[in-house]
């Protein structure tokens, strides 16, 4: 198949819908991918169903290229479609672009750095040394 071109723009058809978001073909023989949440910059998409359907053209530009897969954006915006259920959405309110702000790790508690510094079991305060502090000094 032909090979997409990074940051160029491709006439697009969506050919696949996933929970994740679309596939669009935009080369013969050649898909891409517009993550979910890709498709509105003003709020957080539940349904891709909501904004396209299979058959739906569209404007997406090449972000990226790792191993064949192509990650697309959208040129321009979307609406969603007529009749589309918003309500979880719209009650999360507007999608924000600093998606870590929040300060939490990856289970939901505070980051490591927000926490007090942890304790041995003999009541002090842990030690901890660097690769450099350990064997720099050794020769």
């Amino acid at each position: 198949p032909p090979e997409a071109e990074l940051n160029m723009e491709y006439d697009g058809t969506v050919v696949g819908i996933t929970d994740f978001g679309a596939f669009i073909n935009i080369l013969p023989g050649r898909d891409g991918l517009l993550h979910i949440s890709k498709m509105d910059a003003n709020r957080r998409v539940q349904r891709v169903r909501d904004y396209l359907e299979e058959g739906d053209a569209l404007r997406v530009l090449v972000d990226s290229m790792d191993r064949g897969k192509v990650s697309l954006s959208l040129v321009g915006e979307l609406s969603p479609k007529p009749g589309a259920d918003l309500s979880d959405s719209a009650a999360r309110g507007p999608r924000r672009d600093d998606r870590g702000g929040g300060r939490r790790d990856d289970r939901g508690g505070p980051r490591r750095d927000d926490r007090a510094p942890r304790r041995d079991d003999r009541g002090g305060s842990r030690r901890f040394a660097s690769f450099e502090d350990e064997f720099s000094g050794g020769r």
